[in-house]
């Protein structure tokens, strides 16, 4: 088994509260180039004030966004800004941070329905027959497509190679176009018939590492509503499934992600809490692999996968509105001595090892490549010594601390 499953392995997760005392909408996140987690969120009841929640390396830092979103058409770019796709009368726009604050590409006349952006952090909008982009000499460029790429709700992403995906619905049938070496191509991936529609129904469209694409649909049959999920493998075959856990509970479509092995994460909810849930390339079966957290009321849950391979999930408590976050990187909202404010766990240096502070009862020691260390009973101060140099993760309960050995 390689260092990086070993590390997965043992990744605990931890939850952060990132906003109390106001309503939260539908949250939106993602993870920078650092590894660091954005949220966007909009705050209050009367749903005009829209924040954006990021984690700076010691704190959350919020600030304003100056204009509405759909969590199907903001996007953060490869240099950690922000786009919000909105429409004019006759035109689209891109509002984009920048280091002096937003700023706005307005495209020529024409129609869409969503946008994503390219590793140029510029933005294409499709819809209908129309993709209209922003090439990096600043000039626009709109396309008259051979295939018909619209319906009542669309979404659009892109993925490492810098394909365009594509997810839309008409009244009774899902449609997936790709874009790839200047050219469209369109599918139909499902088809209701007569048995049900997509008049009323959400939509959710991932890319993976290895450009694969993952649709989340929600037809409305006779009997109601049901939850299916669509994915192409490496021969280009399409393969469509109820989305649910082998004990009948629905799984999160905002919330599934996929690794650089190729597994899938997404999560579920049950009485007792939320539960990370896996899935391996090799097998059609979800598995839960842990509790997150104990909130059963947990809602409007979404996740983003980093480059480094760490989880990043966000949601809300159904009962009170509270912003959550939770991660397995053990560095984020982990501090290494001295602490400021004073967390329960203190990790102190010594001569060849550490002392551990403010926390009695089970720990594990681990270094880098996940291997466990040290596993002992703590009680009151106590001495971890003799170490070798190096970096070593500590998990003490719920807390997670790392400290260097020189």
């Amino acid at each position: 088994m390689s260092g990086f499953l070993l590390l997965m392995t043992i990744a605990q997760w931890h939850t952060m509260i990132v906003d109390a005392g106001r309503d939260h909408s539908t949250p939106v996140i993602f993870a920078d180039s650092n590894g660091y987690p954005v949220i966007a969120v909009g705050v209050g009841g009367g749903g005009n004030d829209r924040s954006e929640f990021r984690w700076t390396g010691d704190k959350w830092l919020e600030r304003p966004i100056p204009y509405n979103f759909d969590k199907a058409n903001i996007r953060l770019d490869r240099n950690g800004y922000l786009h919000i796709m909105n429409a004019g009368y006759g035109y689209l726009i891109d509002y984009h941070q920048t280091d002096t604050g937003w700023w706005a590409w307005v495209s020529p006349p024409c129609w869409a329905a969503c946008m994503t952006l390219d590793s140029f952090n510029l933005p294409h909008f499709v819809g209908g027959s129309v993709h209209c982009w922003l090439r990096p000499d600043s000039t626009w460029v709109t396309d008259t497509l051979q295939v018909y790429l619209g319906g009542i709700l669309m979404m659009a992403v892109t993925d490492p190679l810098d394909n365009i995906h594509v997810m839309a619905y008409t009244e009774t049938t899902v449609k997936y176009g790709l874009w790839s070496d200047s050219s469209w191509i369109c599918e139909t991936v499902y088809d209701a018939g007569d048995s049900g529609d997509f008049l009323f129904s959400e939509l959710w469209l991932y890319a993976d590492p290895f450009g694969g694409p993952h649709l989340f649909f929600y037809p409305y049959m006779l009997d109601g509503y049901k939850f299916r999920y669509a994915w192409k493998d490496s021969l280009e075959n399409w393969h469509t499934e109820a989305y649910y856990t082998l004990d009948g509970n629905p799984l999160s479509s905002r919330s599934m992600v996929v690794d650089s092995l190729g597994i899938r994460h997404t999560v579920t909810l049950d009485s007792t809490g939320i539960y990370h849930v896996i899935r391996y390339p090799w097998e059609k079966a979800w598995h839960v692999r842990e509790r997150i957290d104990t909130c059963s009321s947990a809602s409007r849950r979404a996740m983003a996968i980093d480059r480094f391979g760490y989880l990043h999930l966000v949601f809300t408590d159904g009962s009170d509105y509270t912003l959550y976050y939770a991660t397995t990187n053990p560095d984020i909202g982990v501090y290494e001595f001295p602490p400021e404010p004073k967390p329960g766990l203190t990790l102190l240096m010594a001569p060849g090892g550490f002392w551990i502070t403010g926390y009695s009862g089970p720990t594990q020691i681990y270094d880098p490549a996940g291997r466990l260390v040290l596993s002992k009973e703590i009680k009151g101060k106590t001495l971890i010594s003799p170490l070798k140099p190096g970096v070593y993760f500590v998990v003490a309960g719920r807390q997670r601390a790392r400290i260097a050995i020189r």
